[in-house]
């Protein structure tokens, strides 16, 4: 018995001490675990990016403060429901994201990774837009079971928008160092303006190109897609603008709310219009002066453009200065050499490239040759034949129309291009052009011309045309003189 007993006390005794044990080892295990868990809470909550946690349904289990912050959401905003009541997942063209191309969405639908996604967020309520990477990783077992999904967020809304307006700069620039041609610099820095002063996910601000001649100024190089109002080419009172007067004033950049009762009724209708409500103006230079303005306008919600973008927008204007006087002193030398320096007429050159882009439709050539010319230089001096030449080719172009084109061949001979236009109708033209070459008047008498005309049908090879105008222009000269020979006989014989 008394065996028994001592049996049982041991039992006793070893049992307490295993339950002790296993007391202080789970004491132990359940330290180690909240140590554990604080130093996980330490650092969630330290670090700066956003992180959420959610189960393997997508529910929201718990996020940091860093992810309030970013999210702009109260403590007990414990729901995902709760920041997407709040924002809205957008793209870069500002349409909404579908929930399955979101981060957590791909790695729900994939079970991968979904590393350094970036998207764009826009409050609900002011249209506030910012940009986040995105990574959202599967949180799993050790044999791979799946437990839930962590999201982490980095703000980069300041460097994607600087990524952003190098990237434009530099397509900009290469645009502009390429053309010659000034309407495609005009195009590709109004362009350029438009994308860089407005932000990934924004609305677009319109940008336009006003060009100063005088009291006027044109607008050119319209770039606004958020309006189906096109005044592009429209040429408006510069006493109109105060702060276009400033500009060229100054020559230097204003920004500024817009008020339309500061302007005249021609700007203002067209700000009004346009339901612009701030801009900043930008002066383009050469040789010190105001030849040109670039003007960026925002609307309604849109502030007016930050310091960062109004110092790149200068860049970007210093660029359109050099690029669009290249063109321009480019495009000055081609017309030198496609235009006749006495006359001011094109040349040969000049009718060859207008024959090589004819529309699809009748036309006519005119064979024009001066009569007499040789005998006005000779007796009267060459400079009464060059001033016969240039008064009776300001006489003739002036009596054709935009669409036609009268250059000098040289010496004495013109060539007038006739847009849709028929045999009849050129004969009919060369005798307009014969009487009013008869009417100009000169100190040594009045000039005549001989003309000779052919019409060509679609399609018909200039050169053929030109061959008949010629062959009915020397037609025309021979029965002059005939004509002529016969009169003089008429008037020896009445003599």
């Amino acid at each position: 018995m008394t065996l028994v007993v001592v049996a049982l006390l041991v039992v006793l005794a070893v049992s307490a001490a295993t339950v002790r044990i296993l007391r202080l080892r789970v004491e132990h295990s359940r330290f180690e675990h909240e140590s554990r868990e604080a130093q996980l809470r330490t650092v969630q909550y330290g670090i700066t990016e956003a992180i959420q946690v959610f189960d393997t349904e997508g529910v929201l289990m718990s996020r940091n403060p860093a992810a309030d912050r970013i999210f702009e959401l109260a403590p007990d905003d414990v729901t995902r429901e709760a920041l997407i009541s709040k924002w809205e997942f957008i793209r870069e063209d500002r349409i909404p994201l579908p929930k399955e191309q979101r981060p957590l969405g791909k790695a729900i639908l994939t079970g991968v990774t979904a590393e350094r996604v970036v998207v764009g967020i826009r409050k609900r309520s002011d249209g506030t837009i910012k940009w986040l990477s995105m990574s959202t990783f599967p949180i799993r077992g050790e044999k791979q079971e799946l437990f839930g999904y962590v999201s982490c967020a980095w703000d980069v809304t300041e460097s994607t928008q600087t990524n952003r307006e190098l990237e434009v700069l530099s397509r900009a620039s290469a645009e502009l160092t390429s053309s010659l041609v000034s309407d495609e610099v005009i195009r590709a820095l109004t362009r350029a303006a438009g994308d860089l002063c407005s932000a990934p996910g924004e609305r677009r601000r319109r940008s336009t190109l006003l060009m100063v001649y005088g009291p006027i100024m044109v607008i050119t190089g319209e770039e606004d897609p958020e309006t189906a109002i096109k005044i592009e080419g429209s040429h408006l009172p510069l006493a109109d603008h105060p702060y276009i007067q400033k500009v060229i004033a100054t020559r230097e950049t204003i920004a500024a709310e817009l008020d339309y009762n500061e302007f005249g009724p021609a700007v203002a209708k067209s700000l009004r219009d346009h339901e612009l409500k701030n801009c900043v103006w930008i002066p383009l230079l050469r040789a010190g002066s105001v030849v040109a303005i670039l003007a960026v306008s925002g609307r309604e919600g849109e502030a007016l453009i930050s310091e960062r973008q109004l110092l790149r927008l200068k860049t970007l204007a210093s660029m359109g200065e050099l690029a669009l006087s290249n063109a321009e002193a480019h495009e000055e030398v081609a017309r030198l050499a496609r235009t006749d320096p006495l006359t001011g007429l094109g040349n040969r050159r000049a009718l060859a490239d207008r024959l090589d882009h004819l529309p699809r439709s009748r036309y006519a050539l005119l064979a024009i040759d001066v009569d007499d010319l040789k005998k006005v230089n000779d007796v009267h001096g060459h400079p009464a034949g060059d001033e016969l030449l240039a008064k009776l080719a300001r006489a003739l172009a002036a009596e054709l129309r935009p669409s036609d084109l009268l250059a000098r061949m040289g010496g004495d001979e013109f060539v007038a291009l006739l847009a849709d236009c028929d045999a009849a109708g050129a004969v009919e033209f060369g005798k307009r052009l014969s009487r009013t070459a008869a009417r100009l008047s000169f100190r040594w008498g009045t000039p005549s011309i001989s003309v000779g005309s052919a019409a060509g049908s679609v399609g018909e090879p200039p050169e053929e045309v030109a061959r008949a105008a010629d062959e009915s222009l020397y037609a025309a000269k021979q029965a002059k003189k005939v004509r002529s020979a016969s009169a003089s006989a008429a008037l020896a014989s009445s003599a």
